[in-house]
């Protein structure tokens, strides 16, 4: 049996990011046709960075688990340096804005442009294992392909300069900063494959490094739900008694925007008293002290499934999204969703779903189509549209089919 390798930053049962989800789901799938390692840190909570595991090997779920310490950073310094190093990002970002990179990227599709400088950042970065580098460069060699999970880790870039030839990245892209430094024109070019979550992820790449991009597909994931806990659970663990609008994954700022504030307006406006919003997930921002924003901090996967059980509607507010797990877990349970239709993939998601999912453009947009989704009863049959789009579009079956082909198809080492 070949031997392969999925790589995170975070993994564990603790972890509740979109991505970290992704690989526990994709490793526990091809561990039925491969021997699968998980190579990771021992981090699970980025607040701080703390170490949370033991360094070594772990065991969760019936897959093995490498774990490494992160190298010891001075963090100030890592800063300065990222500083610095910044005009190549600023250069092609603007020419993004401008609506040039991508006939740019066609022609001069690599570039050099501060490369060295953003690899001294990424060498100083904070959430840079060296451990772990050291281990890839002495066994790399066993595994036949490493599949590494998100574009801006130090580690997905140092690999592909090890291993290019048997990395299928999964890059969970998106219009960030990062996206448009000069280095990552190297990473998308010279690796085996790249596996995107969604055709609009695919898109914006195909923009920002052009033709020169290494071969590709859409491939997605699947979702892994557990059954609903008990109707009561909810107000006995919670004390949430009432209507209630739900949000989880990462409490940041990047990931919720202004739905706090947007909320309590809305509160105000319309004829919805008893409304709750929900918040689910580790908190790294200041939390708003208000009876009616309540913050349920990390939840098994049980009680996850029982909270969007019991949802009015759920609500994504990010803008940077490759993929959202959390929308395709809503939708599979039918439910009524509300999510920002700034982020090109949750706009598409609403358009190629037919509108199975709802998107706003602002906040007295959201109002409007929230006030609609709550006073709307959803029907039996209006559900079942709702689920149909995740069974078509986001089928294990088919996904690990592909990951299958992609890593039987890599030429043997000779």
């Amino acid at each position: 049996m070949d031997k392969i390798c999925l790589v995170s930053f975070q993994y564990g049962k603790e972890v509740n990011g979109g991505g970290e989800i992704h690989c526990k789901m994709l490793a526990e799938r091809l561990s039925k046709y491969y021997d699968v390692d998980v190579i990771t840190t021992t981090v699970v909570d980025l607040r701080g960075i703390k170490k949370i595991y033991e360094e070594g090997v772990d065991e969760v779920d019936g897959i093995r688990v490498l774990r490494f310490d992160l190298q010891d950073c001075n963090e100030p310094e890592f800063w300065k340096i990222r500083k610095s190093y910044r005009w190549g990002r600023k250069v092609r970002r603007n020419l993004f804005r401008l609506g040039l990179l991508g006939a740019i990227s066609q022609i001069h599709p690599k570039w050099n442009f501060m490369v060295e400088g953003e690899r001294k950042t990424l060498l100083h970065h904070p959430l840079l294992s060296t451990k772990m580098m050291d281990y890839f460069k002495e066994h790399g060699h066993q595994y036949k392909a490493i599949i590494p999970m998100c574009y801006p880790y130090p580690h997905t870039y140092f690999l592909s300069e090890l291993f290019p030839e048997k990395v299928i990245m999964i890059p969970t892209a998106h219009n960030e900063g990062d996206l448009y430094r000069s280095i990552y024109t190297h990473l998308f070019s010279r690796i085996y494959h790249i596996a995107f979550n969604t055709e609009e992820e695919r898109k914006l790449c195909k923009t920002a490094f052009g033709s020169a991009m290494a071969p590709n597909s859409v491939i997605g994931v699947g979702i892994e739900l557990e059954e609903p806990l008990a109707d009561n659970y909810i107000t006995e663990k919670w004390n949430i008694k009432d209507e209630y609008v739900l949000y989880f994954g990462r409490i940041t700022a990047v990931k919720i925007g202004q739905i706090i504030p947007w909320f309590l307006e809305f509160k105000q406006k319309y004829n919805h008293p008893t409304l709750k919003l929900v918040l689910t997930g580790r908190a790294y921002i200041d939390k708003v002290d208000h009876p009616d924003v309540i913050y349920t901090d990390f939840v098994s996967e049980a009680e996850k499934s029982t909270l969007i059980k019991h949802s009015s509607v759920v609500v994504n507010p990010s803008s940077l999204e490759s993929l959202s797990l959390l929308l395709i877990e809503a939708m599979s349970f039918g439910k009524e969703a509300l999510v920002n239709g700034q982020c090109r993939v949750m706009r598409g998601h609403s358009i190629k779903s037919k509108g199975a999912c709802t998107y706003y453009t602002g906040k007295n947009d959201f109002h409007r189509k929230l006030d609609q989704l709550l006073n709307l009863k959803t029907s039996e049959e209006r559900e079942q549209q709702i689920q149909q789009y995740v069974s078509d579009n986001y089928d294990w079956n088919k996904i690990i089919n592909s990951f299958v082909t992609l890593i039987d198809d890599i030429p043997q080492a000779q």
